[in-house]
């Protein structure tokens, strides 16, 4: 557990000249805390350590689906992003805010036409294709 990291995460608007975390034989603690404010409990540094890392972790999975997501459009072909339309910006747009649940569900949204003129069956199932391929990046 990382003491600052926890304090950061419980008090954001707390100035970091109003408290200081040392390292005493191998362990940190709060060396310097501002009067009159309670020092935060073991539990509550606990439980904000945990929240931190649960919020670390998911702006992870964010990056690494935004990366994901980028790759698999970039080799779509031109018809398959005029079927996505502007909901891959729509999608980016939910996964960058954190909402991947709403980015998630604007991909399974996405109707994929059965007929487009000038455009083979074949291509159009390579949509379709791409739509799973794209679902199943998603946690």
């Amino acid at each position: 557990m990382n003491i600052a990291i926890c304090i950061k995460h419980l008090y954001p608007n707390l100035g970091h000249s109003e408290w200081k975390v040392s390292d005493e034989n191998g362990t940190q603690v709060i060396s310097k805390w501002p009067e009159g404010l309670a020092k935060p409990t073991t539990e509550a540094l606990s439980t904000a350590w945990a929240e931190a890392s649960a919020k670390q972790e998911a702006k992870q999975v964010a990056a690494d689906l935004l990366v994901a997501l980028k790759a698999a459009y970039a080799n779509f072909s031109d018809g398959g992003k005029w079927a996505f339309g502007s909901a891959y910006d729509t999608v980016v747009n939910h996964i960058r805010r954190g909402d991947i649940a709403a980015a998630k569900l604007t991909v399974q949204m996405i109707q994929i036409p059965a007929e487009v003129p000038e455009t083979s069956p074949e291509e159009l199932a390579t949509w379709t294709a791409k739509k799973a391929e794209i679902l199943a990046l998603f946690p």
